[in-house]
């Protein structure tokens, strides 16, 4: 990855997500994950997550074109479509 791309996700996470990588809205904890593949899948980490912290829903965000469902609570956001798809 180059330069201008991890400063470019930097930013990005850091207006979104926060400094920790988590976003109170309305009473509910959200994350955003960046996943360095063009093919995200849910793992045993996710599940974690959501059970532990609560999480009412789990955006992850990857470097494929398009934005989609992995399973109810969690969405695989392009790193290209992000700003229009939150």
């Amino acid at each position: 990855m180059n330069a201008d791309l991890r400063y470019f996700m930097a930013i990005l996470n850091t207006i979104i997500s926060g400094k920790n990588h988590l976003n109170q809205r309305r009473g509910s904890s959200r994350i955003f994950p960046w996943l360095h593949t063009t093919t995200p899948k849910v793992t045993c980490s996710m599940h974690s997550a959501i059970r532990d912290l609560r999480l009412t829903r789990l955006d992850v965000v990857h470097f494929g074109k398009d934005t989609f469902p992995l399973i109810k609570v969690v969405r695989a956001i392009a790193a290209s479509r992000l700003l229009m798809d939150l």
